[in-house]
């Protein structure tokens, strides 16, 4: 009997040939992106997404309603700096024309932070609410899960076009159902925050999407010490959904801990209890001496912060995992 061929694309059994193709570069913001680089990414954007399409000739050109309102809320927000400098100058005809060349400038020549206010506002508005709220009042998890995800639809399809763009050029930002995130390792990236932010989009946890949304947030602006007090509250805000009690105070994080073990929702082994211990410990000791919460002599780096997200997403990971085992 022959055997059947199999062809071998050139290189896949080679780990080192993308590399030699496309050089991994270290992680950067967007503003050290060449002109080129952003040229390219631009392009890509504009094949993925729909935002910058023309109408066909000869018929009124409707599919700019979405950029022209996007730049008019830039205006509005910022007039003295005036991102939207065309389509502020336009005839009213000219409006929808002037509104894409002036995004396509901002995303090209204007500072990381200005560019990440205009993709996450347009992000923002690729959420469905009204299916939100109709999560709110349906009991069947599986009905929920449909619900958030039709959702989140528009707004999973577009971030995936600008995470590609931000994995593609080493950008070193995230783009999550809770807003952005610094970029690691993929497989933290994928295997911890994408997962646990997907369950936190549900409207009962909104109150702690919005800790860690304001948590990143933060760590963007380089306020660690504020990054790890809010990683603390966000924990105890968290087990008090949890277990349906709480208040703020000291010692209640103990007594929630003790608690959420009791309830089964964090693991009772031996191993379990070695590593839900140091995360306590852990996340308590750096309250006490980095954040703001207390004053403080210690200056908190960035490594600090990062892995005050990172175990408390870890934490998160580990006790939504159990809760959704113990229903």
């Amino acid at each position: 009997m022959s055997e059947i061929p199999h062809f071998k694309i050139y290189g896949e059994d080679d780990p080192g040939i993308e590399s030699r193709i496309q050089p991994t570069l270290p992680l950067r913001d967007w503003e050290f992106l060449t002109r080129d680089e952003k040229e390219i990414a631009l392009c890509e954007f504009r094949n993925k997404d729909s935002l910058l399409d023309v109408g066909p000739i000869g018929f009124p050109d409707n599919s700019g309603e979405e950029v022209l309102e996007l730049i008019l809320y830039l205006n509005h927000r910022f007039l003295r700096t005036l991102p939207g400098k065309q389509l502020h100058n336009a005839n009213y005809s000219d409006e929808v024309r002037a509104a894409r060349a002036d995004f396509c400038n901002i995303f090209l020549e204007e500072s990381s932070e200005l560019v990440l206010v205009m993709l996450s506002t347009l992000l923002s508005w690729r959420i469905n609410t009204s299916l939100l709220d109709e999560v709110k009042e349906a009991k069947d998890n599986e009905i929920k899960n449909e619900l958030i995800n039709s959702a989140f639809r528009e707004f999973d399809s577009l971030a995936n076009v600008i995470n590609h763009i931000f994995e593609q050029f080493c950008v070193n930002i995230w783009i999550t159902r809770s807003g952005v995130v610094p970029r690691q390792d993929d497989k933290i990236i994928r295997e911890v925050y994408v997962p646990v932010l997907k369950v936190l989009s549900d409207p009962k946890w909104k109150s702690i999407s919005d800790n860690l949304s304001n948590m990143f947030a933060d760590y963007q602006k380089q306020a660690y010490p504020e990054v790890i007090t809010k990683a603390h509250s966000t924990l105890q805000g968290f087990l008090q959904i949890l277990v349906g009690i709480g208040k703020n105070g000291k010692g209640e994080l103990s007594r929630l801990f003790a608690h959420a073990k009791k309830d089964g929702i964090i693991s009772d082994n031996l191993f379990s209890q070695g590593v839900i211990g140091a995360i306590q410990s852990y996340i308590v000791s750096e309250r006490a001496n980095n954040s703001t919460a207390k004053p403080s002599l210690n200056t908190t780096t960035p490594s600090d912060a990062l892995l005050a997200m990172n175990v408390l997403m870890v934490f998160l990971q580990h006790c939504l995992h159990n809760s959704e085992q113990n229903t």
